[in-house]
Formats: C-alpha cells, structure tokens, sequence
C-alpha cells in the first residue's frame, strides 16, 4: 500500500491534517487498527495516522469507539522501522488522554492489556507503556476492581509495585475512593495484603503504604473478623513495636484501636 503522502504533502503537515479533521479520512486509518487485520493494514495505518497525529488526536478523543480502536496499538508489533511512528501515535494519546476516555480504557481490560504487552513489545516501549497504565488509572480515578491492581502487585514488572500498592490505600480510603463497595472486593485479598506489609523485599514505603491500606480496611465491620483470621493482630502488633519505621508503628496503632473499637477481647490483648 501506499502512503497517503507524498514528500510535497508532508511539508504542508497542518493544513493536509486539517484536511483529516474535516473528511474525516482519519476514521478509515484507525479502522485499520483492529487486531485480527493484516499486518500491511497496520503499518499503512501508522504510517499515515503519525503524521497528523497532533491535529486529529483532539476529535479522537471526543469519540469512545475511535480511543479505544488506537488503543489496539498497545498489542500491535510492527517492524522496526514503524516502532517511532507507533510510539508517536501512543504518547499522543497518552498526553491527551481524559479522565472518560481513561474510565473507558479501565472497563476495557486496558491494565491487563497493557500488562500482557509489556511482555513482549520492545524495551524501547516499556516507559510508555508503564506511563500509559499509571495515566489510566489516575486519571481514571481508580475505577478498577481490587483483583487488577493485586495483579500488578504480583508481576514481574517491579517499577509498578509501590505505584500498585499506592492505589490500593487510596481504594480502601472512602474519602478519596469513587468506590462505594470497595471493602468487598479486599475481603478475598487479606491475606496477603497482610503479608505485603511483612515483604523482605520491599521497601518500608511500600510496607508503609500496606499499613496504610490495612489500617483504613479495619474501620470496616465485615473486615475485622477477615483481619484476625489471618493473623493480622499479630502482624500489627509486630509493626507496633518496631522502632526503626515509626510510620509503620503510626498506622499499625490506628489500625489496632479501629479494631480494639468492636470487641473488649480484643481491646484487652492490645492494652494489657
């Protein structure tokens, strides 16, 4: 296939991507984008949506169906010599990305896609990429289920633990979480946030954090019993004493008082 531009064209960028805008010729590139097509359908996609990336990528904004056809190119390998055009086209959109579009791509499966393709695309994309799940998700304000942020915490790709671990504290605290049902989506995950917060390979501000996130889930009545089952008493009595991460010992006391507040038993074990 040949490109839609030719060297002359080029030179006039603005005024042929204003062109696009207008006949709407863009929409025929990103059809190209599905992923079962050709992989000649792709790079004649690219090779043309990266030149007037810029102009359009406002109006693909404004329409859910054409963002999450671009987002395909997370998944899309392409030779080489396309790998800039590709990464031009993914940073535009990761620059302009808005908080609708972001909640769109988060009921997507776009963490799990993105997680998926760090597997296998380039080293050269991994920054984006890793760029491209934390945007998501902030800008999205969070609106993912507990499982899909366990899942980051649990891969290999350890440069987006202690940002994992950061989203679950802002999930389980209810005056900055958008999640109205999110301690029921913690209950199956107890156990190991509290052995998170015991990790011997992380850092304190990553078990800080697990502190944190398990001290905002013990205000919760139907978490308690969930907390002491797995040994959590135990574990935050452990951090209470420990005198060199006085943060930590700052959350495990606020954890242990909000649990001390349903049962004299435990109030009792705690104080004496």
């Amino acid at each position: 296939m040949q490109s839609y531009f030719g060297p002359s064209e080029i030179k006039n960028f603005d005024a042929e991507g204003q062109k696009f805008i207008n006949n709407k010729i863009y929409k025929d590139y990103i059809t190209l984008l599905t992923l079962g097509n050709a992989s000649e359908m792709h790079i004649f996609a690219v090779q043309n949506l990266h030149l007037v990336i810029e102009t359009v990528i406002h109006s693909i904004m404004d329409n859910r169906e054409d963002y999450l056809q671009l987002l395909n190119l997370i998944e899309i390998e392409l030779p080489g010599q396309w790998e800039k055009a590709q990464l031009k086209i993914l940073d535009c959109l990761n620059q302009n990305l808005t908080e609708h579009r972001a909640v769109d791509g988060l009921q997507k499966s776009i963490i799990p896609r993105l997680l998926k393709a760090l597997s296998y695309q380039p080293t050269g994309f991994h920054n984006l990429l890793i760029s491209l799940l934390q945007n998501h998700l902030v800008k999205g304000r969070y609106r993912i289920d507990v499982s899909t942020i366990i899942s980051i915490i649990l891969s290999p790709y350890t440069r987006l633990h202690d940002f994992a671990i950061k989203a679950l504290s802002i999930m389980s605290d209810p005056s900055l979480s958008d999640n109205l049902n999110f301690e029921i989506q913690f209950e199956n995950h107890m156990k190991l946030l509290i052995e998170l917060t015991l990790s011997k390979n992380k850092s304190y501000e990553f078990k800080n954090l697990a502190l944190k996130t398990l001290s905002n889930l013990s205000l919760k009545e139907n978490l308690k019993p969930q907390i002491l089952y797995n040994k959590g008493l135990e574990t935050l009595i452990y951090h209470l004493r420990n005198e060199i991460n006085l943060e930590g010992q700052r959350f495990a006391a606020k954890a242990l008082l909000n649990l001390s507040t349903s049962s004299r038993k435990i109030f009792i074990l705690i104080f004496s």
